[in-house]
């Protein structure tokens, strides 16, 4: 299970969240800084005891500088909605802060590399100690593998409580466009993941008791 711990912090973290997101504003610990509009933030409850994480920011994200701002937000209101929740309810970031463009296609985005998660990790680690959610789940594939097991099969263990860190009871689920990129090709399919995505936030939401 990935030790999430604050290397960047000494023995404390920031005393609250306007210091951290402060200090977050001007990283430059990797190279997402030098092609970053903005830092993309958190938004949701400060003190819910529910957190969600996206792998990283998209392209419209980059330009509000909050997360699940165009359609993939579109959709994870969709379901939340679904689900009984709201983003007022959750706390929702991401596992890095900063637009991973792809080099020849700026337009999209690519997946992180461990040296840029790595970098953004302080960040993600003040945000755990700070809002000490009880329920974690994973949006998408890479941000469980990064945030649970290394070895984590998201094929198999999708929807699965599996200890997460800082002693929450954590799961992945299915990120909110997965379903619309496969829906042309394979509606059915695409039925089936936005169900799952559904019902995956109503369990999480269920056990916050």
């Amino acid at each position: 299970m990935t030790n999430l711990t604050l290397p960047g912090f000494g023995p404390e973290p920031p005393k609250d969240m306007d210091s951290l997101k402060k200090q977050a504003m001007t990283c430059t610990k990797c190279r997402l800084s030098e092609t970053r509009t903005r830092v993309t933030w958190s938004m949701g409850d400060l003190h819910s005891p529910l957190m969600l994480v996206g792998q990283g920011p998209s392209v419209t994200d980059d330009t509000t500088g909050l997360p699940y701002s165009g359609p993939a937000g579109e959709v994870l209101d969709a379901v939340l909605a679904a689900a009984g929740l709201s983003r007022a309810m959750i706390y929702l970031t991401n596992c890095h802060k900063c637009v991973a463009r792809q080099k020849n296609d700026p337009a999209n985005v690519r997946s992180a590399t461990k040296a840029e998660l790595s970098a953004c990790k302080e960040w993600l680690d003040g945000e755990f100690q700070l809002v000490k959610p009880k329920v974690l789940v994973c949006l998408g594939a890479a941000a469980a593998v990064w945030l649970l097991e290394r070895a984590f099969d998201f094929e198999k263990q999708r929807g699965e409580w599996v200890q997460g860190p800082f002693n929450t009871r954590a799961m992945a689920t299915y990120q909110p466009t997965y379903s619309t990129r496969i829906r042309e090709h394979d509606p059915e399919k695409a039925d089936q993941i936005h169900r799952a995505l559904i019902e995956d936030l109503k369990k999480a939401a269920a056990a916050l008791g």
